[in-house]
């Protein structure tokens, strides 16, 4: 099997590299100058969780808690070439007092010529999965019945039709299915059609809950189940019709069918990694603005408000999430970036920045300091875009409120802003569209933010 390196982050005082194989799926390995080794039973969960989604790759042999030794070798293709990487036994102790093992990587291995990848499929001989990634690629493998977008009549009849789906959830799912069609988006929705026909309802307990999930979840979509999970020991109504929507919006490009012996699977995240969190933020998102709901409740704002700012300043909608992949998502941000005043700062790290940024955020350890870049990156594209070199400067003064109300998303516990950095920006995107306006550094006092925004600014 070879690995690519594709990043490092920094994850309990601990240095991780993260390694990608052909599957698009993740190893994380703790990184010591130029020694690697194998992380803890319980930091590599921990890990795997965020960036493999719901599918752990952990070696089975491994108990908790138990330490192993592990082949000193193994090949990794660090910028198309081969290298061999050494193993170390850093942070382990007492190894001689454990039996002898041998542990590989965590992965089953597979001749890499029978791995075929395209820019909006790939195929894996070796497990019969085909991973689709648009919705053109889906239309030549779904079977005929299904390649024509289904009407919203017929999405109706399909939930009505679902004898395996209460008639307290239906209600949901008409709600969803009105709210869609209001919304009038062109979009793909045979995902949706296909996961109506085949979907459970599963109403279980909080243990039951984590032993699905790996963590604490209300509610969770599992497509390769076909089946909504809910926690029915929570009693907050009000959350539950916040949780019910969002897992319902995951239906709409989440979706598990056989093909000719195969297992296909139309994945927007591309298997895991950081696109498992810009899922996470886009489902809220557009769950959010198709219901004009209050997002207060769901805990994916950091990745939800960036994503709008992007929405909002690019040709990128919902349209291109629910149709496409995290590529097209990666694709826009790579496009405005080349033009960006942080052309230093590249796409992988960025990613990976909005993803770790949103998890810590979700367990409220995020520190703004760490995510400056991303405060950077993303007011240059939306200032840039949406100021031109005729603006006034009341204009300009709008599109810099709405930037931080967007980011900050009138909640006192919201995202905290890097005002100085995105003072910073504003003032070089005026320079370099020759708009010779006087903008102080406390140019947000001369706005209308919110009290309650202001508890978010920091500089």
């Amino acid at each position: 099997m070879e690995f690519m390196l594709v990043g490092e982050i920094k994850f309990k005082n601990k240095n991780i590299a993260i390694f990608r194989d052909k599957n698009f799926r993740h190893t994380f390995l703790e990184k010591d100058g130029e020694n690697y080794s194998y992380l803890d039973y319980e930091t590599y969960m921990e890990i795997d969780r965020i960036y493999n989604k719901k599918i752990l790759y952990f070696p089975g042999e491994v108990k908790k808690g138990q330490k192993f030794k592990f082949v000193p070798k193994m090949l990794v293709s660090i910028g198309g070439a081969l290298v061999a990487v050494t193993l170390t036994l850093t942070g382990c102790q007492n190894v001689n007092a454990v039996s002898d093992m041998q542990i590989v990587m965590p992965h089953n291995l597979f001749d890499a010529h029978e791995f075929i990848s395209e820019d909006y499929y790939s195929i894996d001989e070796s497990s019969k999965q085909i991973y689709i990634y648009s919705d053109e690629a889906l239309t030549q493998f779904l079977p005929n019945e299904y390649k024509e977008n289904p009407t919203y009549e017929q999405l109706y009849s399909a939930i009505a039709e679902n004898q395996n789906i209460d008639d307290n959830f239906k209600e949901y799912m008409y709600e969803f299915v009105d709210n869609l069609q209001k919304a009038n988006m062109n979009l793909d929705l045979r995902p949706f059609y296909m996961n109506i026909k085949t979907l459970k309802v599963d109403y279980v307990s909080m243990a039951d809950m984590k032993g699905i999930t790996g963590g604490k979840a209300e509610g969770v979509f599992m497509p390769d189940r076909h089946t909504i999970y809910i926690n029915k020991e929570r009693e907050d109504e009000s959350l539950l019709n916040v949780v019910k929507p969002h897992e319902i919006g995951h239906m709409m490009n989440n979706l598990y069918f056989d093909y000719k012996g195969y297992t296909a699977i139309r994945d927007f995240s591309r298997n895991g990694s950081y696109g498992f969190m810009v899922e996470e933020g886009m489902d809220s998102l557009f769950v959010d603005t198709i219901y004009g709901m209050d997002p207060s409740e769901l805990p994916y704002r950091f990745v939800n408000n960036y994503s709008k700012a992007l929405i909002d300043s690019t040709d990128y909608s919902f349209e291109t999430y629910i149709n496409g992949s995290i590529t097209e998502y990666e694709n826009t941000l790579a496009n405005e970036m080349e033009y960006s005043m942080s052309q230093e700062y590249p796409l992988m790290d960025l990613m990976y920045d909005i993803s770790n940024a949103g998890t810590e955020y979700i367990y409220e350890e995020y520190d703004r300091a760490n995510y400056t870049k991303i405060d950077m990156t993303f007011a240059y594209i939306y200032f840039n875009n949406l100021i031109t070199n005729t603006s006034s400067y009341e204009d300009v003064l709008k599109i810099y409120q709405d930037y931080i109300d967007t980011i900050i998303a009138n909640n006192e516990n919201g995202v905290i802003i890097n005002i100085d950095s995105v003072n910073m920006v504003l003032k070089n995107v005026l320079q370099e569209k020759n708009l010779q306006y006087d903008i102080s550094d406390n140019l947000y006092d001369n706005v209308q933010i919110s009290q309650l925004n202001t508890n978010n600014i920091a500089k």
